[in-house]
């Protein structure tokens, strides 16, 4: 990948290697300040500044230095235990996660559950006020005989009362 101009700092010095461009000029020492190189060094033609590029680019990738290997390595070290870390969360979210939707499934069964055995009652209740219903009408049919019966009795014990006026009367005036 070749940075851009605005994305890269110049760098000459004599004590740096030199590379030749297709050119036949020596090319410069950049510095890469894109996203995915970040401070990688390249050599780049000198004609870039002048849009006449021949297109030569080569990453420039001297020997680290003790200090710079233990140092890397340090980061490594650091980058390797940081991935790994990351892998156990992970993997302990997908456990969580696994234990949530579990959860979450018997939550959701004992919630359906719940409404099955409300309908249930939803539907004992009305067949049992369906039943009470019925025997309050029965009770009002029951009623209205008694009353009819009631009244028929009145009747026949009046009938009777008035029968027995007359035998009293018909008893007296034969004595």
């Amino acid at each position: 990948m070749s940075p851009s101009s605005s994305n890269a700092s110049t760098l000459t010095s004599s004590l740096l290697p030199s590379r030749i461009c297709y050119c036949s000029l020596e090319a410069i020492l950049k510095t890469s300040f894109t996203e995915a190189n970040f401070g990688c060094p390249f050599f780049r033609c000198v004609n870039y500044r002048y849009d006449k590029l021949c297109g030569y680019f080569s990453w420039y990738d001297p020997e680290m230095c003790h200090h710079g290997k233990r140092v890397l390595r340090r980061l490594q070290d650091r980058h390797e235990k940081i991935n790994e870390k990351a892998a156990r969360v992970e993997s302990q979210s997908e456990k969580d996660s696994g234990k949530c939707t579990a959860i979450m499934d018997v939550e959701h069964e004992k919630q359906q559950l719940e409404m099955e055995t409300l309908k249930i009652k939803v539907e004992t209740l009305e067949r049992q006020q369906e039943q009470h219903r019925l025997e309050v009408e029965t009770l009002k049919i029951k009623v209205e005989t008694l009353e009819g019966q009631q009244e028929h009795h009145r009747l026949e014990v009046e009938t009777l009362i008035r029968s027995l006026s007359l035998y009293k009367g018909n008893i007296r005036g034969l004595c």
